[in-house]
């Protein structure tokens, strides 16, 4: 059976590569994952770059922002599910946005996310999330070329 790649991690060996668009978030959850312990925290402001890096340095998690240029949250998961992508195909994600709609969510967990991220967000939710994300004992499955 596959698991997703944070499956039975200890928080503080999690790699966590955080995508936005916007460098104060980025600083923001950069200081929120340290503060909950986690370990190496890669942060990007473009998308095509992010998929790019990750590619050759695979993460254990990525948190992307929902609404971002040239490639939206859910697209860039969606690039990740791809058979094609490799071992980034079985890291989990989780989309943020402080515009948490019914349609963004549906988009977002179609794409392949594991979760939506409501903003703003406190670190102890983000712990929680976090905490589950790693403790989440589903089997990962890829189907087809998203």
């Amino acid at each position: 059976m596959l698991y997703h790649r944070a499956f039975g991690r200890d928080l503080d060996t999690l790699v966590v590569a955080v995508i936005d668009n916007r460098r104060p978030m980025l600083s923001l959850m950069r200081a929120m994952l340290a503060a909950i312990g986690t370990g190496r925290v890669e942060t990007y402001e473009s998308p095509t770059e992010a998929i790019d890096a990750m590619a050759k340095t695979v993460p254990d998690l990525v948190i992307a922002a929902a609404s971002m240029q040239p490639l939206a949250g859910p697209a860039l998961v969606r690039a990740m599910r791809r058979s094609s992508s490799g071992p980034l195909s079985l890291v989990p994600a989780m989309i943020m946005s402080a515009r948490a709609k019914p349609a963004l969510v549906e988009e977002a967990l179609k794409a392949g996310a594991h979760q939506v991220l409501v903003l703003p967000i406190s670190a102890s939710t983000l712990f929680r999330r976090l905490d589950w994300l790693i403790n989440d004992d589903r089997p990962f499955e890829l189907k087809g070329e998203h």
